[in-house]
């Protein structure tokens, strides 16, 4: 139980990391004093931003209360690795995320473009992080 309260805590601060990330585009200003991004701009972005965190998170707390798969048998070795497997990849996916969506405080030259390419290469790494998260979260103790 604690393990999955760790994990579950790793994508809501994600989410509230990226979210304020986008969000803090509105605010800030380049070299010649014009915002980066305006406020409608931004605000596609958080949308994206919760589009993406909607799947991730409405799969793991679906799972919290529905358990579709039977564990074989109480492992302590197996129950480490999967907790190892699905918190390594939902630290990745969710640094990898942050930091494309800061691309625009480190590269002068981001665009829009660029900062909403972050929710595409997210959604295309799911792949290694969702069957994780719905092996990890969906398993129902063996009896």
């Amino acid at each position: 139980m604690k393990q999955r309260l760790i994990i579950t805590g790793i994508w809501f601060i994600g989410l509230f990391c990226c979210a304020t990330a986008a969000a803090s585009y509105a605010f800030v200003h380049d070299d010649n004093g014009v915002l980066f991004l305006h406020w409608d701009e931004s605000t596609r972005v958080l949308k994206a931003v919760f589009a993406v965190y909607a799947t991730y998170l409405g799969g793991i707390l679906v799972f919290w209360f529905l358990k579709p798969f039977t564990a074989r048998k109480n492992n302590q070795t197996l129950e480490r690795v999967r907790f190892s497997i699905a918190w390594l990849g939902a630290v990745i996916i969710n640094l990898a995320f942050l930091g494309w969506l800061l691309v625009g405080y480190w590269y002068s030259g981001a665009q829009l473009a660029n900062i909403m390419e972050a929710s595409n290469v997210v959604i295309w790494l799911s792949f290694l992080v969702a069957p994780a998260n719905i092996y990890y979260f969906g398993l129902r103790s063996a009896s």
